[in-house]
């Protein structure tokens, strides 16, 4: 199925995303294409007992996993904390480049390309799905790399910048914010003088010279880190 923007008119969708198919709770998503229909559907406003996800009308959750989805939903459709809604009846349509980026910016997001760079200031979000992009100057705002993409981040002063999947990433001269490692990415941290840098999953990780701030390693995380002055670091299980 192609998606076109002449489909996103006429049909009720919504974005999301998954680990490969796996979402909150170990649940696991049909194969693209085909209906699934919450078993234990209530419409109260609250997470749970539905499928969620981002719309155009209520976007502030964004995305927490490597897989991108563009969803189809039908029947009921209930809206929470005005961040996303639950829907009771979905299916898959379409994942990662696949979704056509008007979806993305109907949704709040902007998306690089390989080549571009880019400066995510307060209220912005970014989202980079393949190539090589490199985030300058950073203060808020958040940027997202999925799939194989590629990123270099220098000078970030606040906001997030996520890696997920198998994405690459070499963070230079972190004065703040969050820099976060999901599922299987790998990153350089070097010259941190503050904010945070987080390795999760089965993230890998090497720092160097960090002077000041923080770096964890949690779950089946690992990670080297060398030349440390006035810093945190660690594993957290």
């Amino acid at each position: 199925m192609k998606i076109t923007e002449q489909w996103l008119d006429t049909h009720s969708w919504m974005l999301r995303s998954s680990n490969n198919g796996k979402s909150y709770g170990d649940f696991k998503w049909p194969k693209i294409g085909e209906w699934i229909e919450c078993p234990d559907w209530n419409n109260e406003s609250k997470c749970g007992h539905g499928f969620h996800g981002i719309t155009p009308e209520y976007n502030g959750f964004g995305f927490i996993y490597s897989r991108l989805e563009l969803v189809e939903y039908a029947g009921e459709v209930v809206a929470i904390d005005n961040n996303k809604v639950k829907v009771r009846k979905a299916r898959i349509v379409a994942i990662n480049n696949n979704i056509p980026e008007i979806a993305f910016e109907r949704c709040g997001y902007k998306v690089a390309h390989d080549g571009d760079t880019i400066s995510p200031q307060y209220g912005k979000n970014w989202l980079i799905l393949k190539g090589n992009v490199t985030v300058t100057s950073q203060t808020g705002g958040a940027c997202s790399f999925h799939d194989d993409s590629r990123g270099t981040i220098t000078s970030q002063s606040g906001g997030y910048c996520n890696f997920l999947g198998n994405s690459r990433g070499t963070v230079i001269s972190q004065s703040g914010g969050y820099c976060n490692f999901y599922n299987n990415s790998r990153g350089t941290v070097t010259n941190q003088s503050s904010g945070y840098c987080h390795f999760l999953d089965n993230s890998r990780g090497t720092v160097t010279s960090q002077s000041s701030g923080y770096c964890r390693f949690y779950g089946n995380s690992k990670g080297s880190v060398t030349s440390q002055a006035n810093a945190e670091s660690g594993g957290v299980k």
